[in-house]
């Protein structure tokens, strides 16, 4: 790893692969620290023209994550270009949201995700106390229009002030059309990126 885990740290940023090993490891670490609040894991193959391959963990490393987010003080959780993730990040994630309640922001992109972690998150964001306020699932161009209307449908339920699908597969029009529906019942909602959408 680039960066050396310090206990008061308000920010963690991790730039090198992580296997699931590692990323257990740190979840372990992070359990009870109330100083880290941003924790950025990114697969560093974009990364200061670096050319690495991505980040191989998955499963095992997502739900550590995850367990450990209400049990810690991280706010922001930056999670790019870990192309193993998948729809894991949704079975992992949508137990925990509701207990986070100092997790604000929740960046996936590029992350092999698909329809399913979408609809997945608005459920979260419709039936729960979801208290995040910045959600990216941009650059994941498995989802598909379906996957963005159902989370742009929980948007008047949620706390949302920025939500990014920007270069998903999202029909533009229709996009757009179901964005039109909700808007004014989205008083919070101040940026909506959905460029690049077919």
């Amino acid at each position: 790893n680039n960066a050396r885990f310090q206990p008061r740290a308000r920010r963690l940023d991790y730039t090198a692969p992580m296997d699931d090993a590692h990323v257990v490891a740190l979840a372990a670490r992070l359990h009870g620290n109330k100083h880290v609040e941003e924790l950025e894991l990114v697969a560093s193959s974009n990364v200061y023209g670096r050319t690495d391959t991505y980040s191989p963990f998955g499963c095992d490393g997502m739900h550590a994550l995850a367990n450990v987010l209400p049990h810690c003080a991280i706010r922001t959780l930056l999670l790019g270009s870990n192309r193993h993730i998948g729809d894991v990040a949704a079975t992992a994630l949508a137990p925990v949201l509701p207990r986070c309640v100092q997790l604000t922001t929740l960046v996936l992109w590029n992350c092999n995700i698909t329809d399913a972690t979408l609809h997945t998150l608005a459920t979260c964001l419709t039936e729960s106390s979801s208290y995040l306020r910045y959600l990216r699932v941009a650059h994941n161009s498995n989802v598909t229009t379906d996957g963005v209307v159902a989370l742009i449908g929980a948007l008047p339920h949620a706390r949302i002030e920025i939500l990014d699908v920007r270069e998903t597969g999202g029909s533009e029009a229709a996009v757009m059309e179901a964005f039109a529906d909700v808007v004014p019942r989205c008083p919070l909602l101040y940026d909506f990126n959905f460029s690049g959408c077919p």
